[in-house]
């Protein structure tokens, strides 16, 4: 940038920008609210606005109390999903998580708003060598394997 602040981005092979870092001040409003309410105390790591076929969103990076964790905020301000720790989960979400991960390892949970009062937890992980995703409702019931 002209005043030598660093950012990355990301180009796609056909040229196309994939994503791109911003800072707080260069998000529209309605995005910027829902990041500040998002980051409370918190300080932000870092701002990347993507884009695919269902629109514009941004990858926000903050930690908190010590904690790094990612949101996404979609292009109209609305939270698309938080990530959440084990155990920050209620306990029959962490039992659920727990039993199909095995011996594996836990990579990461979001916390995925489908509507405005609905939500499920979308779960990555390690076993075998491979990754694999799955959904736990907020009552600790498997939704199934991802694709």
């Amino acid at each position: 940038t002209k005043n030598g602040t660093e950012r990355s981005f990301t180009v796609a092979a056909t040229g196309k920008l994939e994503s791109e870092q911003l800072t707080l001040e260069e998000t529209p409003a309605a995005v910027r609210k829902t990041i500040e309410e998002q980051i409370g105390t918190g300080k932000v790591g870092g701002i990347f606005r993507t884009s695919d076929d269902e629109g514009i969103f941004y990858e926000v990076e903050m930690n908190l109390d010590g904690k790094n964790r990612n949101f996404c905020v979609a292009g109209g301000g609305r939270l698309e999903s938080v990530q959440v720790f084990l155990s920050e989960a209620p306990p029959a979400v962490q039992n659920t998580i727990q039993n199909k991960i095995g011996v594996g390892k836990l990579i990461e949970i979001d916390k995925v708003f489908e509507k405005k009062k609905s939500f499920s937890y979308e779960v990555e992980a390690l076993k075998g060598g491979k990754t694999f995703s799955f959904s736990v409702s907020p009552k600790g019931v498997f939704q199934g394997m991802d694709e």
